[in-house]
């Protein structure tokens, strides 16, 4: 059985140079379809929930039909989005409308890069090469 504290462990073998923080908490929840973002489906996504009883808190959303090994894969991929977040190389900045986000302009280590592909922005090509890195480690 994956747990995520084994997980996290892992991760952090891996990449031992930039820690989770003990105030960070990832909940990880299983969607029952493919999530649709920009017209296109996924596997995965993470979300930053801001911060909830003291934690800094971070949504992973899995698709529930995938195997053990493509849960983990996803997964990671998704870790490596918290750690963006937390140590601040990817940032989302909301724009609003009358009151409402209507869309988020985000900054990579305090450069603006549109999300016009999302598959090319920095930190997916980051969030893949961290995935099959950490897979090539789990296979070892």
């Amino acid at each position: 059985m994956i747990t995520l504290p084994w997980l996290k462990r892992k991760v952090e073998q891996i990449d031992h140079d930039y820690p989770i923080p003990d105030d960070v908490l990832v909940i990880v929840s299983l969607l029952p379809a493919p999530p649709t973002i920009k017209g296109s489906k996924r596997l995965g996504y993470c979300r930053p929930k801001g911060v909830i009883n003291g934690m800094r808190t971070f949504e992973i959303g899995i698709v529930h039909t995938l195997d053990t090994d493509e849960a983990v894969c996803v997964i990671l991929h998704e870790l490596r989005h918290v750690r963006q977040y937390i140590w601040g190389w990817l940032v989302d900045h909301p724009v609003e409308s009358n009151g409402r986000t209507v869309a988020y302009l985000a900054t990579w280590h305090g450069l603006a890069c549109p999300h016009s592909n999302d598959w090319y922005t920095p930190w997916e090509i980051d969030a893949r090469a961290f995935e099959q890195h950490a897979g090539d480690y789990f296979d070892e």
